[in-house]
């Protein structure tokens, strides 16, 4: 069976990045220098068909304008690891930012390509901008998570597992990974709870 594998393979350079898939921030850091890396993404890939990449550069840590060198330079890849080795498939568009310009605040580029995954997490359709929710959401989720950090403090782990279960089933049906592998992730991030990390 195949199983898709799909990798954004970037390149930063002098900019705060941000990187966003389907408006879900996978990673962010600030690279005084340049890096260059491949990072998967189907964890927010939530369904075959169109997925949107954006990628934003603020300017550097404790300045206050984008360095006349930054840039952001990314494709996505993608492989097939159905028999248990990644196999290419095929590398989608390069695509790069623009030359800084001299007022320019962000540095940035948006682009789509089409994911064909053999699975559908079952909340994608259902999400909403919380700018648009009419009610305001920050007291429930606080209250919920100290309800889960009391509880856990206290030695009780079971609401913070089930909680942590919840994305590591998104993972795992992402990864294609089976039940034996989902309960050692879970043990292993248990253990290292109640080790003290």
């Amino acid at each position: 069976m195949k199983q898709p594998y799909y990798q954004l393979d970037f390149a930063a350079q002098l900019c705060k990045f941000v990187i966003k898939i389907n408006d879900i921030k996978i990673m962010s850091l600030n690279v005084d220098g340049q890096t260059s890396t491949d990072i998967p993404i189907n964890s927010a890939i939530f369904a075959s068909g169109k997925q949107k990449v954006e990628v934003i550069g603020h300017p550097l840590d404790g300045t206050k304008k984008i360095h006349p060198e930054a840039y952001i330079r990314y494709k996505v890849v993608e492989q097939d690891v159905g028999s248990g080795d990644f196999i290419f498939i095929t590398a989608f568009e390069k695509h790069q930012t623009p030359p800084v310009q001299e007022v320019q605040p962000v540095i940035g580029h948006v682009s789509m390509f089409e994911a064909e995954v053999p699975y559908v997490l079952g909340n994608w359709n259902s999400l909403q901008q919380l700018d648009k929710l009419k009610t305001d959401i920050t007291p429930v989720l606080k209250n919920t998570y100290n309800k889960i950090i009391q509880k856990a403090k206290g030695g009780d782990y079971k609401p913070l597992i089930a909680a942590i279960k919840t994305v590591e089933t998104r993972n795992a049906k992402t990864m294609y990974l089976g039940e034996k592998d989902l309960e050692a992730r879970l043990k292993s991030i248990l253990d290292d709870i109640v080790n003290g990390f």
